[in-house]
């Protein structure tokens, strides 16, 4: 049993089909994944480019703001906006009295009750007897009420 080649015409389209398939391997090989990486590449340069001019316009702004910073240092403006108190707690308690004196001065009474809890208070600010919460009336069975 002898094997031969592919002759006449069958072997000249076989060659002819080798032939172009090998440039369009090399092209889904090589240069497909070259263009999607110049793609890339290029998408990277236009986010570093459009960086790079905000760092800039930011650095244009900035003698201005050392400017603003500098009038409201010297006026003192800075100084009012912040509460007085060593820790959090102690401003936040300062902050309440100046409330509740801005309030009785204008005559409007302060509501005792958290807004959390607004359903339980009452109108003078005092907490009601408990009622049913939402959970507990999740738990019963619906009621079928038809006329």
């Amino acid at each position: 049993m002898s094997r031969s080649l592919f002759t006449g015409r069958t072997g000249q389209l076989l060659a002819l089909g080798l032939t172009l398939s090998a440039p369009a391997l090399l092209g889904l090989g090589v240069v497909v994944p070259l263009i999607e990486w110049h793609g890339e590449r290029a998408e990277a340069l236009a986010q570093r480019t459009a960086l790079a001019r905000r760092m800039q316009a930011l650095a244009a702004a900035l003698p201005e703001l050392r400017d603003q910073a500098a009038a409201i240092a010297a006026s003192k403006a800075g100084e009012a906006a912040l509460l007085a108190g060593d820790s959090d707690s102690m401003a936040s308690a300062s902050l309440q009295e100046r409330l509740q004196a801005m309030f009785a001065q204008d005559g409007v009474q302060l509501n005792r009750c958290s807004p959390r809890r607004s359903s339980q208070c009452g109108p003078d600010g005092s907490h009601l007897p408990h009622q049913a919460s939402a959970s507990s009336a999740m738990n019963r069975p619906p009621t079928t009420d038809r006329a």
